[in-house]
């Protein structure tokens, strides 16, 4: 963990422009955890010597954007899906081995307690996996979250997570090496993001939302044709 502001020390003094240290300072007031991870995406990302320096800077971004609605919440310590699928696929073997219904490689007969089991676990897999977070459900409710109800219309909420999806998407490709980017256009998604999560973390309260609404029906009409 940091232990001092490195806004403050001679590297990121020089590396930092106004906009990265308001950020750092809002994600430090948020976890600690965040703003280092930040720091991590934006140091890499100035060392010009490093050849994998957007890859890397890209891993951090990501990480820290995945780790961002859950800064206020108790971690899940539920199952994920490796484990769901290895105790559904072991409760299937034991079926296959051991049910009595289980002839010739077909089904016959009345179910029994070990076909029973992998049905069982089944439908609670599937349950789970219905209702399990995703990506774009977690960031929709953490966007929700930085912005009064009061003001903040579907619409731009909408927006918002449009944004959000499509700057994680940049770096979860660049990450993997899906995407090859030039170095000034990583930079111009960087700095995109940082403003968005500023004004997330800052919204600017505003009574014209219903001239804003319009502007955006507008534009998505426009769009369409």
């Amino acid at each position: 963990m940091l232990e001092r502001d490195p806004t403050s020390q001679g590297l990121f003094s020089r590396v930092l422009s106004d906009q990265q240290q308001l950020l750092y300072r809002e994600l430090q007031k948020r976890d600690r955890l965040l703003a280092q991870i930040y720091i991590g995406a934006v140091w890499v990302f100035s060392d010009s010597e490093n050849p994998e320096r957007v890859p890397q800077s890209a891993y951090s971004m990501r990480e820290m954007m995945n780790k961002l609605p859950y800064f206020e919440v108790e971690e899940d310590r539920s199952p994920d899906l490796y484990h769901r699928i290895k105790r559904t696929q072991e409760l299937w073997v034991k079926a296959v081995e051991e049910s009595h219904c289980f002839q010739e490689l077909s089904w016959k007969g009345e179910i029994d307690e070990s076909l029973s089991a992998f049905l069982s676990g089944m439908i609670e897999f599937f349950n789970w996996y219905k209702c399990r977070p995703t990506i774009t459900k977690d960031a929709s409710q953490f966007i929700q979250e930085q912005y009064s109800a009061s003001y903040y219309p579907e619409s731009l909420h909408k927006e918002v997570l449009k944004r959000w999806m499509k700057a994680y998407g940049f770096f979860n490709g660049v990450l993997h090496y899906d995407k090859l980017v030039m170095h000034d256009e990583f930079e111009r998604v960087l700095r995109d993001t940082e403003g968005l999560l500023l004004e997330m973390f800052l919204p600017e309260p505003t009574e014209d939302f219903d001239s804003l609404d319009a502007l955006i029906r507008e534009g998505e009409n426009d769009a369409r044709h």
